[in-house]
């Protein structure tokens, strides 16, 4: 999350620097964005990234394996995101803060 906070990228002259760490729900949304999935089980968060197709756009490729969100889920513990081309798109709660995982920092629009 430290790292998010802190990237700063310049684009014709203008300075963005506020990068965060997204939390479970927003990557659970990118991740169903990446699939292709769309409708209400896109706009609804109870709806886990599983399945559709996956989306070849300009930022939805590339993007595999395991990513750290900013949700923790205890002291030891943060949730993560799958993204990849296996169709799960799993959540899990186990990851180890001590591994380590990708990270995938967004800005607020």
């Amino acid at each position: 999350a430290a790292l998010a906070d802190s990237y700063t990228v310049t684009v014709s002259g203008v300075a963005y620097d506020d990068w965060y760490l997204p939390s479970k729900n927003e990557l659970n949304q990118m991740c169903k964005w990446q699939r292709g999935i769309t409708g209400a089980a896109l706009t609804t968060l109870t709806t886990v990234c599983v399945g559709g197709i996956l989306n070849s756009g300009t930022g939805a490729s590339g993007f595999g394996g395991r990513y750290w969100s900013s949700s923790d889920n205890n002291l030891n513990f943060a949730w993560t995101q799958s993204f990849g081309d296996d169709n799960t798109g799993f959540q899990a709660s186990d990851g180890t803060k001590s591994v380590t995982n990708n990270v995938r920092p967004v800005r607020a629009f």
